[in-house]
């Protein structure tokens, strides 16, 4: 499981309106469902957050920073130039939890996580009690 955060992207929101968002939201959208394979699953969970469900995908981390690199292609409204970012955490299942419910809070808390120290993803398995 790997929960998704935009980065940037209420500032857009919130100083061009929501009209943009919307906007902005279905490139996202559409650059997150050009990354999936067709085992893959994807869905907008809530406001700017996305989860990815990839079964049995190895190569978590070269998926999230391909990802990445489409989410921050420059996306054109008229004449602005929109430049949004994402943090992910990852949760692998049976490490991180048996079921899609466990494997979910924990990838919320490892995006949250990343989100808190700068970085791009973060993985569940690497949170400490600490972090939690």
């Amino acid at each position: 499981v790997v929960y998704v955060d935009l980065f940037k992207f209420k500032a857009i929101n919130d100083s061009f309106g929501l009209r943009v968002g919307d906007y902005i939201l279905k490139v996202v959208a559409e650059r997150l469902q050009s990354v999936v394979r067709k085992s893959d699953f994807i869905a907008r969970i809530g406001g700017d957050e996305f989860v990815f469900l990839l079964y049995d995908c190895k190569e978590y981390k070269q998926f999230v920073e391909r990802t990445l690199q489409e989410i921050e292609k420059d996306i054109v409204w008229e004449s602005h130039v929109f430049n949004v970012s994402a943090n992910f955490g990852i949760a692998i299942y049976p490490h991180d939890g048996t079921d899609f419910g466990d494997l979910l809070i924990k990838a919320d808390m490892a995006m949250y996580y990343a989100k808190n120290s700068g970085k791009s993803y973060h993985l569940a398995s690497q949170l400490s009690t600490d972090s939690i």
